[in-house]
């Protein structure tokens, strides 16, 4: 359930980011990191957990990919809403 709250918080974030006229690379690399960090802590603050703490190394790497997927779609949602609102 957490590592769906990182990538919603990931995807808001590089949204945000976008909006304040970020530039993409900085933007999508930022907000990429709050997954893998959620993870992290999650292992950390529930160590005795034996599944999450089995898989914790691999839900790290993996959230490290989907959390720049979800940070790139927010940033591009935001650029192609802005256009849109740009021709109006």
């Amino acid at each position: 359930m957490e590592i769906v709250a990182a990538l919603l918080l990931a995807f808001a974030l590089a949204a945000y980011l976008r909006i304040r006229r970020w530039p993409a690379t900085r933007a999508i690399a930022l907000a990429s990191l709050l997954s893998p960090a959620t993870i992290t802590f999650g292992a950390y603050v529930f160590p005795a957990e034996p599944e999450f703490r089995m898989w914790w190394s691999i839900t790290v790497a993996t959230s490290l990919f989907f959390g720049l997927c979800a940070a790139a779609a927010g940033y591009f949602v935001v650029v192609l809403l802005q256009r849109d609102r740009a021709r109006s």
